[in-house]
């Protein structure tokens, strides 16, 4: 992760998944709804009633952020976290108890040792522990409730993988990777694929990449005067 050298030199707010590896780096961070959601359906599916709670305010809240222009009111943005708030305490009252029960063997003994948590047990956690970030597509209207975006730009290499098969060579590897990349980019920044082609073709640099470029060339500027 540190070698792509885009996480460890970003700052600005990343939506990504709880992976652990995420939270070591010094950005801010928001958490994918998304996935949540997947995990939330799963807790729901085992009986826990405080997941289907949990998945029906944050469906809520993704209606009122768009029907709002993209952020709440502050009154809203306060009863959104009081709920969510309220939901996890029940959450653990729900939890705890199953917790307990399943620390018990077959022969209804405690098991030896400290046994794993339960998946729904350390979703619990991470929602109880990252309820900023969770929340942030509410507050911050820069900030979307999923990063499914991101990661349809970078699933066509799973699937180049299963339908093609994989590149001859590191290096025409990574000249797709890079060509997929900047076209990917310029689709983002409202640039058809044909056009972004024909740019690369005719040697044209596209003015997102030349603003970043001189924004680059001027924090270097800054950085050596100092």
């Amino acid at each position: 992760m540190d070698a792509g050298g885009i996480l460890n030199n970003f700052k600005n707010i990343a939506v990504t998944d709880c992976l652990a590896s995420f939270w070591v780096y010094d950005f801010v961070h928001a958490v994918c709804g998304v996935h949540i959601l997947r995990e939330l359906l799963t807790s729901a599916q085992c009986g826990y009633e405080w997941a289907v709670k949990m998945s029906a305010l944050l469906v809520c809240l993704v209606k009122k952020v768009n029907d709002n222009g993209g952020v709440l009111r502050p009154r809203m943005q306060n009863n959104a976290r009081n709920k969510y708030k309220e939901i996890i305490t029940q959450a653990y009252a729900e939890t705890m108890p199953r917790e307990k029960t399943s620390k018990l063997n077959k022969h209804g003994k405690t098991t030896v040792g400290r046994p794993p948590k339960s998946p729904t047990m350390n979703l619990l956690i991470r929602l109880d522990e990252r309820k900023d970030d969770m929340l942030r597509f509410t507050t911050d209207k820069e900030v979307p409730f999923t990063n499914n975006r991101a990661e349809r730009a970078i699933r066509w290499v799973k699937l180049h993988q299963k339908i093609s098969g994989c590149f001859r060579c590191m290096e025409t590897g990574q000249g797709h990777c890079h060509l997929m990349s900047y076209i990917m980019t310029c689709r983002q920044h409202g640039i058809s694929d044909y056009d972004a082609v024909e740019m690369l073709v005719k040697g044209e640099t596209p003015l997102f990449i030349r603003e970043w470029l001189d924004m680059l060339a001027e924090d270097k500027t800054i950085s050596e005067a100092a």
